[in-house]
């Protein structure tokens, strides 16, 4: 009998394994923020450096990062220096950058074996990196590190257009107008699709089909109108309390196993005409019965039992 043997792996894999290229650093919190180069999915994070690389990382270098998750990863070993190091020190016959007084700087980085391809960067230090445009890849990023982000405007408006998407990621989104928020779809024929509109009074959707799916929903009116041509429900238990309930129809069609009223008063129908068919039994029971009929009363049956 020959013998075999399990080949057993002694390590387990690294989920996140390989270069990356360093966004931005925030010193305070001892965090780097890095573009991973080899990934298909989330490709920019923030992680943390190993003692020896927290103090000597700037903006362009290349390291190498690993973690067991996309959300903890370690910057573990530094592969090269960004070719923009040393612009911060840089004099005025430096071609590549321009330096303001306060330390702000531009650079304009070529791109290693591509011909042509120049990335314009603006440094606000040494260590962050507050705009980047990419001239090949039409593409311009603005970084904020740390603080807030403003576009203001004393008069004027704000557009945002793109002719593709334009996406919002945050923990919250706020829309605050002063006296309208709309929304709104158009098509490029001109009519009017779906819309939102929001003021300080009231709110207003048009849509040509509306659904809503929830588990679990409560909707609270002081007055409530409905006006449509058809209503389809389906459900399984309905209760309706009211101090008045009042139906008007042309045409009313009820059908059910069982139908039970109780009534603690009065109940009371008046018709042009009163039809009753019943199958097997019609039992009447009362303490006391009155029948009346101006014209003529007919009693029909096989047998009539009286007393």
């Amino acid at each position: 009998m020959p013998n075999t043997a399990k080949v057993y792996e002694l390590t387990k894999k690294t989920p996140c394994f390989g270069p990356a290229l360093v966004l931005a650093v925030d010193e305070s919190a001892n965090l780097v923020q890095v573009r991973l180069l080899k990934t298909t999915g989330r490709a920019e994070v923030w992680c943390r450096p190993v003692l020896s690389l927290a103090q000597s990382l700037i903006l362009g270098d290349e390291v190498l990062v690993m973690g067991e998750k996309i959300d903890d990863i370690y910057i573990v070993e530094l592969l090269a220096h960004s070719r923009t190091a040393g612009v911060d020190r840089a004099d005025a016959t430096t071609p590549a950058a321009a330096k303001t007084k306060t330390g702000a700087f531009v650079v304009i980085d070529t791109k290693e074996n591509t011909v042509g391809h120049e990335v314009i960067k603006v440094f606000l230090n040494q260590k962050k990196l507050i705009f980047e445009y990419d001239a090949k890849a039409e593409k311009a990023r603005i970084f904020v590190p740390s603080g807030d982000l403003d576009l203001m405007t004393d008069r004027g408006d704000i557009g945002l257009n793109a002719a593709g998407k334009i996406k919002f990621n945050a923990e919250k989104i706020e829309l605050t107008g002063r006296s309208e928020v709309s929304l709104g779809v158009s098509r490029l024929t001109g009519y009017s699709g779906t819309s939102l509109a929001l003021d300080s009074q009231k709110m207003k959707i048009d849509s040509p089909e509306m659904k809503i799916n929830a588990k679990r929903g409560s909707l609270f009116f002081t007055e409530m109108r409905y006006a449509g041509k058809t209503i389809f429900a389906t459900v399984g238990y309905v209760q309706i309390m009211a101090r008045k309930l009042e139906t008007t129809a042309r045409t009313i069609l009820e059908k059910a196993d069982n139908i039970y009223r109780k009534v603690k008063q009065l109940s009371q129908l008046q018709a042009g005409r009163k039809r009753i068919l019943v199958d097997d039994t019609f039992y009447v029971k009362s303490n006391r019965s009155v029948m009346k009929s101006d014209k003529n009363f007919k009693v029909k049956s096989d047998k009539i039992h009286l007393g």
